[in-house]
């Protein structure tokens, strides 16, 4: 049984700019933000201002409002959230210097059951609880306390291990693991207080205050796109059988994996206002008589339930040849599932089912064309309602895979390797190997959720902060993105891994070992996201604007890879797209409309290990190469192969990695260790006496510790 606590603060320093007693009092003369001209009203402001408060005069003068005209919601928001400055002299007149907490709690249970000398069960049990509870609610950069937020995540590990000793060469492990974690982020405070009454398109699902955003520098307000729970977890079985006969270690075994996502996908239920000063010549008036730029926000919130399989199996024979001589040869089946959502449904897109006589005319500047009713029309001027659905395939209806993809069954990873004792007096050695494995990203289909046509947004412009569609009007159609796994009935390939290495070894004298190595691995089908609707290659400009050309321009003979116009951001990219009433069809990474990349790595590896009673030390060197053409690949990547290179028509290119050197020193003390505590705590441990609180000298083993130099990350220890 193990048990560990912890808790941890961390200073924090928050700036932001709040309304101060005068603004709130309708006093703009010293506002930041109070644009040249002062104070005015637009045409449509005015119309508003004359419908919600007739008779009363709501600028009195260049730099002040008349309170009468302020909006009650507006009011209420600043008064309870928005706090009066703690630090006057700048625009950045509030302080929170509060503390971010990490408080974690880890407990670990373990029962050992001893049958026999053939056969034994272990179980663990393994549950974290960690938060990170900031000093304000920094997700949307807001200083103020008045809103927090909590980011607490639970986790479990459990493991159920028989093991069967059948002969005395002959055993049997058969293995049960379960393993989740469950995050959950939420705002703290955020609940739409009752006398905040705001008239939204949508029904807010779980009502929580609004995305506010105000030009200029000023404070907002929003509970974000939250809150959010996730639940991920895997539960495996496996089972693992070994057999020594003669000088062979036979190996085989099975491995089944069945994953589970639950997560609530992040939807802007909750609205999005935005202030600009377009009104009134101030952002922060403009808030204040509740008069917004635009709206934003999200028909619903929906919640997936996410499933995936995979099944392994492989056999390996570890064959001792002579005394000097060892072989290894292995096989290993892999099998995926396709990511399928059990409880909602969701689409895709499907090439072949877009019609493009059921698609809308895209204008230059991205937006679509409608008639006199504001609904988008085809090229003949006809009214197509339902663009919504042009080329899309419901999963699992009408021959759609409820997977959308199908998957190969047979992904097969051979395994060789071997070890010599070149002279036989067990000093040199020389080893090498190659394997394939496979790998793969599961959930895919995660941001599918949020697909047209199950999910719908509204966007409105020049509304009221209590009603968004008060004197508003909804803003210009443009295209919807999709999240692309397809298309449907595609075949899935995982990422495809060789690797390879050769190494030599020699003892250059007692305790002192070399090494030299030559490593190196092969990727293929890797996964790489790209735009599946990127702009077409053009023959010459889209529109007639001699702003798309440079200065001396001309037009290749063979066009364009991509509209010049894009460049001069003289059109949008929505108008030279292949399927019309589309934005990106983007792909993620891990589904069958991936592009395949391929990615190679080369290296040199020189090293040397002394070791004595007391002291260790490694020294080694890495020279490497490596080669990709696939963009978007990894944790930290923000690449899209598509969109991210628009010289090509799929942005495919190879991006050089390398080359890279690195030089690591490693030196391990181990100081001389009492032969009662090195029985007790091990040899690479040493010991302090302590006194303890009793008065009686308390032995306390403390592992060494290293010190290690590498000239890339500097000194540690």
């Amino acid at each position: 049984m193990g048990e560990d606590w912890r808790r941890r603060s961390v200073g924090q320093t928050l700036r932001g700019a709040f309304p101060d007693q005068a603004i709130r009092g309708g006093d703009f003369t010293d506002s930041g933000t109070l644009g040249t001209g002062g104070l005015k009203l637009d045409a449509s402001s005015v119309n508003l201002e004359n419908q919600l408060h007739p008779g009363v005069q709501c600028i009195t003068n260049s730099t002040h409002l008349n309170p009468a005209c302020f909006d009650s919601n507006a009011v209420a928001i600043m008064t309870k959230y928005w706090p009066l400055p703690n630090n006057p002299g700048g625009f950045l007149n509030y302080i929170n210097n509060g503390a971010e907490k990490f408080p974690q709690r880890d407990d670990t249970y373990r029962v050992d059951q001893y049958f026999s000398e053939r056969f034994t069960l272990m179980g663990r049990v393994s549950y974290e609880t960690a938060r990170d509870t900031p000093a304000a609610e920094t997700w949307n950069s807001l200083v103020a306390p008045t809103l927090g937020q909590s980011i607490k995540t639970t986790g479990f590990n459990g493991l159920l291990r028989f093991t069967a000793n059948i002969t005395p060469k002959m055993i049997n492990q058969t293995t049960y693991a379960h393993t989740y974690d469950k995050p959950r982020l939420t705002v703290t405070n955020a609940t739409l207080p009752s006398d905040i009454q705001l008239q939204r398109p949508y029904k807010d699902q779980n009502p929580l205050v609004p995305n506010i955003s105000i030009s200029g520098g000023w404070q907002g307000l929003g509970a974000f796109s939250l809150p959010v729970t996730a639940s991920d977890g895997e539960g495996t079985f496996s089972d693992d059988f070994s057999y020594v006969k003669g000088s062979h270690v036979l190996q085989a075994g099975v491995l089944y994996i069945f994953g589970i996502k639950r997560q609530n996908f992040f939807s802007n239920t909750h609205g999005s206002y935005s202030f600009s000063g377009v009104h009134s010549n101030d952002p922060m008036a403009d808030f204040l008589l509740g008069l917004d730029a635009s709206f934003y926000q999200t028909s619903a919130e929906r919640e997936g339930y996410y499933h995936y399989k995979e099944l392994e199996a492989y056999f390996q024979d570890d064959w001792k040849v002579t005394r000097r001589l060892t072989l290894n040869f292995g096989l290993r089946e892999v099998w995926y599932s396709p990511d399928t959502i059990s409880n909602q449904p969701w689409t895709d897109f499907d090439p072949p089912k877009y019609d493009l006589a059921s698609a809308p005319v895209v204008q230059p500047n991205g937006n679509f064309l409608t008639n006199s009713a504001g609904v988008a029309v085809n090229a003949a001027g006809q009214p197509v309602p339902n663009y919504l659905t042009n080329g899309l395939a419901f999963a699992g209806q009408n021959g759609t895979p409820s997977g959308i993809y199908k998957t190969r069954v047979w992904n097969l990873g051979p395994r060789i390797g071997f070890a010599y004792d070149i002279f036989g007096d067990g000093k040199t050695s020389v080893r090498g190997g190659f394997g394939t494995g496979y790998s793969r990203t599961p959930f895919g289909n995660y941001a599918s959720l949020n697909n047209p046509p199950l999910i719908t947004n509204v966007n409105l412009i020049n509304g009221t902060l209590s009603n968004a569609a008060l004197g508003s009007q909804a803003a210009a159609i443009t295209g919807s993105n999709l999240n692309f796994v397809g298309p449907p009935n595609n075949l899935y390939k995982p990422t495809q891994l060789d690797t390879w290495s050769l190494t030599v070894e020699r003892e250059m004298l007692p305790r002192g070992v070399s090494s030299l190595a030559y490593v190196g691995s092969a990727a293929h089908y890797l996964a790489g996201s790209f735009d599946y609707n990127f702009p077409l290659p053009m023959a010459g400009p889209s529109v007639n604007d001699p702003g798309c050309l440079q200065a001396g321009q001309t037009i290749p003979s063979g066009g364009f890879q991509f509209d010049p116009c894009l460049n001069a951001s003289l059109v949008s990219a929505d108008y030279t797209r292949p399927f019309k009433g589309w934005s990106g069809i983007n792909t993620g990474g891990a589904e069958a409309a991936n592009y395949y990349g391929n990615a190679n790595y080369n290296s040199f590896q020189a090293g040397w290990k002394y070791g004595s009673d007391h002291l260790t030390w490694t020294v080694a060197y890495t020279f490497s190469k490596g080669l990709a053409n696939v963009a978007g690949h990894g944790f930290t990547s923000g690449g899209q192969t598509g969109a991210g290179r628009p010289g090509l028509p799929f942005g495919i290119r190879p991006d050089r990695l390398g080359p890279e050197e690195y030089f690591h020193l490693r030196l391990h003390l181990r100081p001389a260790v009492p032969a009662e505590c090195e029985r007790s705590c091990g040899r690479s441990i040493r010991r302090l006496d302590i006194l303890g609180p009793d008065r009686h000298r308390e032995r306390v083993c403390l592992f060494a510790r290293y010190v290690d130099f590498n000239p890339r990350l500097g000194l540690s220890a």
